[in-house]
């Protein structure tokens, strides 16, 4: 209730607020015993509706339910005839509401079932002391898992690499030592034991060393505290190989015989990348991959470029034979294309990144030294960005000012600060603008700004509009395009790689298959399989229907929910479910699947699913799930967000007689992307290289492109996409067609 002030009655003594007046009335009711008098209960509505009346809804709510606690506990008999008293003027206020939320309040009202919101105040000083001790553990596990700053600033990956630095490691690693592996072989097999690669031979040779001890015990114990499923195993197999390694560089005389035996069978295994995907084995797969390649360049800093260079899952250009042809055939009719421009990326940096820009600057003219990357950081693998730097191709993932395992940890546990991902993105991207303006001042080359061009054209707009006329954009996602759409008069032109027909067509199916994987994983601990579970899907468009789809195909329930009555349409013809109602489709299901590329789930749509509910997203950023009114209701990347209500309820037999629950919903991934893990590979090689297809025939576009304002991919070069990927990659073409077909 609102406290007023009420003027002062000249000469006397101030009269008493209509709130202390309803007070008074209650503490002298409870002193009474038996059922209420009609008299009482007339006094009682009418000293409410004064006390209540500068109130809203929630707030007149949420005193009833105080009201009526306070007689169930020392009166329960004048409860219910209380609330019977009070209805009419209950009813008449929620009439005032808007429509959805008065037919909600006035079927809680009659029910006698009240939800309302509680706050905890708890002291600032036990906060802080609580946010110190997280803190401090965060940093016990970090420095235990070996991630030092000073170390990780010691690095060539902020200052880049150069080729000539790489051929020489080449070189080093390629030599071995007589009867010994070489540091190729020992990067390749460190690499396999970091990402879940070992082969069974290998796996059975490392169990064997840690069966007997040789192993450091201590990263089990830190690895435990990560929580992800297997990864102790593959934490003492990767110590094993470790420790396995050091004794092989101090000396024969401390190797043994089973050592000699695992150092034999690893002298004979090649150091090249593998076209094998690695299946998901949890959502922070990721990370922990990311943990243990900081663990391994820490504890043998030598073994830390062998790895980058021979790591199984950053592939080699020859293993990309679509991408090679295509690149063969655009130089040939635009030559080095690149050569002209200073080139900036905004992307997830991952494995195939490194071979893609290597073929970028033999077939058409990419200057390492006019090249920049800003990894997006809930999808960008460490190891692939750090591969990128000793490259020389300079990738930046500075997002967050912390260490990013730190981060990772501090946000893991709530010992964190961070700032809005937007507001950390639009910083990141703004350093990287002006870097790659001084460059242009320099050698005076047009910027070209690959993947998220729309983010970037709007950070163009809002700090160096007098410099658009500089850029050209590449724009790979519908939600870059669309808020490119909202910029008026843009001086320079943007193609849409998102809009282009073998995008639509091919992408889809494969990304849905990795968010099934993903869901599989994530919401393994709710569900052991997704057959009956009553699904909705938000947004049908190219992802959404090919989640649905993969979802309905592994057994699902799915409803359809969408505003566009085409795509509603076409979820009929799709044989699913549907409807225009959102609230509606995600009531009562167990999964949510939002893929709209917008926010489609704010809090009234979220709190419309039922307790227990998982969501999940496929869209950039955490915008489908998203509070813009509050921020502390939104998550960080790797981390499953809950977001939980307190649950009041009157009930004679609870203690004081309320009934309180804790209503939860988990959101996978605290709603960002859940087919991007932040591993080195996230899809199989095959599938990737389409990606890549449609980003050159843009790029190649783009460096054509005289006019502004947003263009299209050309058929030609379409054409061309469909025809090698369908060359190269015949049985991923075919799984699509048969996704697709009715």
């Amino acid at each position: 209730m609102v406290n007023r002030i009420t003027a002062p009655v000249a000469g006397g003594p101030l009269p008493p607020s209509p709130e202390a007046e309803f007070t008074a009335w209650v503490s002298a009711a409870l002193t009474r015993r038996g059922p209420p008098t009609e008299l009482e209960l007339r006094v009682a509505a009418s000293g409410f509706a004064a006390a209540a009346a500068d109130s809203t809804y929630l707030q007149a709510k949420n005193a009833l339910v105080q009201t009526l606690s306070y007689f169930e506990q020392g009166r329960p008999e004048m409860s219910a005839p209380l609330l019977e008293a009070l209805k009419p003027w209950f009813r008449a206020l929620a009439q005032t509401l808007p429509l959805a939320d008065a037919k909600r309040e006035l079927a809680e009202l009659e029910s006698g079932r009240f939800t309302v919101q509680v706050s905890l105040p708890v002291p600032a000083s036990v906060l802080e002391e609580i946010r110190q001790v997280q803190a401090s553990e965060a940093w016990r596990a970090f420095t235990a898992l070996g991630g030092s700053i000073a170390n990780r600033e010691a690095t060539p990956r902020r200052s880049g690499g150069s080729r000539s630095l790489v051929e020489t490691l080449r070189l080093q690693a390629s030599a071995p030592p007589p009867g010994l592996p070489s540091g190729a072989q020992w990067g390749a097999f460190l690499g396999r034991a970091i990402s879940g690669g070992i082969d069974r031979r290998g796996a059975e040779l490392l169990d064997l060393l840690v069966a007997r001890g040789r192993y450091d015990r201590d990263l089990a114990q830190v690895v435990s505290f990560a929580g992800v499923a297997g990864g102790e195993v593959r934490a003492n197999r990767l110590s094993a190989a470790l420790e396995l390694a050091q004794r092989a560089a101090t000396g024969a005389s401390k190797l043994n015989a089973l050592d000699k035996s695992v150092l034999a069978e690893l002298a004979k295994q090649k150091p090249n990348p593998t076209l094998d995907y690695v299946p998901l084995t949890s959502i922070k797969d990721g990370d922990f991959e990311a943990a243990l390649y900081k663990y391994a360049s820490t504890e043998m800093p030598s073994l830390r470029a062998p790895l980058l260079l021979y790591h199984p899952h950053i592939p080699t250009t020859d293993q990309l034979p679509a991408v090679v042809e295509q690149l063969d055939a655009i130089a040939e009719e635009s030559g080095k294309c690149l050569a002209g421009f200073n080139v900036m990326t905004v992307m997830h940096q991952m494995g195939r990144t490194v071979p893609w820009l290597s073929l970028l600057e033999e077939k058409l003219g990419l200057n390492r030294e006019n090249y920049l990357g800003v990894s997006v950081p809930y999808s960008g693998s460490e190891i692939a960005i750090d591969r990128l730097n000793l490259e020389g191709f300079r990738t930046l993932d500075d997002h967050d000012p912390r260490d990013p395992l730190l981060a990772k940890l501090e946000d893991t546990i709530g010992a964190g600060n961070p700032q809005g991902f937007d507001e950390l993105k639009t910083a990141a991207i703004r350093r990287a603008v002006e870097e790659m303006l001084d460059k242009h001042a320099e050698n005076g080359l047009p910027i070209m700004v690959i993947d998220d061009g729309g983010y970037v054209s709007k950070v163009v707009r809002a700090h160096f509009k007098d410099d658009e006329s500089k850029f050209r954009f590449v724009e790979w996602t519908t939600r870059g395009v669309r808020q490119f759409e909202t910029i008026a008069d843009p001086a320079y032109a943007l193609v849409s790689a998102a809009e282009c027909q073998p995008k639509s067509y091919f992408e889809p199916p494969f990304i849905a298959k990795a968010a099934v994987e993903h869901l599989l994983v994530g919401a393994g601990t709710r569900f052991s399989s997704l057959k009956d579970l009553e699904v909705a899907t938000i947004g049908h468009g190219s992802i959404g229907r090919a989640a649905a789809l993969a979802l309905a195909g592994e057994g699902a329930a799915v409803q359809v929910s969408d505003l566009d009555a085409k795509h509603r349409a076409r979820a009929a013809e799709d044989g699913l479910a549907q409807t225009a109602d959102v609230k509606q489709a995600v009531a009562g299901k167990k999964l949510v699947v939002a893929a709209t590329g917008a926010n489609s789930s704010p809090p009234p749509v979220f709190e419309a699913s039922a307790p227990g509910t998982v969501w999940a997203s496929l869209s950039s950023v955490d915008i489908e799930t998203r509070d813009d009114k509050d921020p502390r209701n939104n998550g960080t990347w790797g981390t499953n967000l809950v977001r939980a209500n307190l649950k009041a309820e009157l009930d004679p037999t609870a203690p004081g007689g309320v009934k309180v629950e804790l209503e939860a919903r988990e959101i996978l991934n605290g709603g960002y992307p859940l087919n991007l893990s932040r591993r080195v590979r996230v899809m199989p090689l095959e599938e990737e290289e389409v990606i890549l297809l449609v980003l050159n025939e843009a790029i190649a576009q783009a460096t054509q492109e005289k006019g502004t304002g947003k263009k299209q991919v050309a058929p030609e070069r379409e054409d061309r996409i469909d025809r090698l990927y369908r060359q190269y990659h015949p049985e991923q073409a075919a799984y699509v067609d048969a996704f697709w077909k009715p």
